[in-house]
């Protein structure tokens, strides 16, 4: 085994023959190699020749959580985030976007305090109100349509298909 130490008697690095090497920062113990890969103690910031850039292949996951309980991954062919835990994956954002692949068109929107708005091809179909909610288009009801106030009701009667016999009101 090699030491090496600083003035004193306080040891930076540390490597053992045929095994490990440990590497300290003021007594501590930051970094060591195992059988496995490495392991870190605090902080790890990456840096590499392409700015901002951390590349891990196919199936190798970003894990969070003593059980791995969050991961962030490539599968070859989709993008997860999976969530496998106790408790519930929280998305927290006063005004969250899910946007296509592209990052052209938005799919769907959620605004703090405002609507939460779902879209095709970019164009709101469905978005909540401070009165309710509002479809734009044809809305396909299969089953039973229950309200309790018949006092507002505009119905077109053009759209009812030849099947349907009769409405409910």
């Amino acid at each position: 085994d090699v030491y090496k130490r600083q003035a004193g008697t306080q040891v930076m690095a540390n490597f053992i023959n045929g095994g490990a090497v440990n590497l300290f920062h003021a007594g501590v113990n930051r970094f060591k190699t195992t059988s496995t890969g490495a392991v870190v103690t605090g902080i790890l910031t990456a840096t590499s020749m392409e700015p901002s850039k951390i590349n891990l292949g196919d199936n190798e996951r970003i894990s969070v959580g003593l059980s791995s309980d969050l991961s962030i991954y490539h599968d070859g062919n989709h993008s997860r985030i999976v969530d496998s835990g106790t408790g519930h994956l929280f998305i927290h954002g006063s005004n969250t976007q899910f946007l296509n692949a592209a990052g052209s068109e938005t799919i769907a929107k959620f605004t703090e305090n405002g609507p939460c708005e779902l879209r095709h091809n970019n164009d709101i179909k469905f978005a909540t109100t401070n009165a309710g909610a509002k479809v734009t288009g044809d809305l396909e009801i299969t089953g039973v349509l229950t309200y309790e106030d018949v006092t507002n009701v505009a119905v077109s009667y053009t759209h009812l298909r030849a099947h349907e016999t009769s409405l409910h009101l």
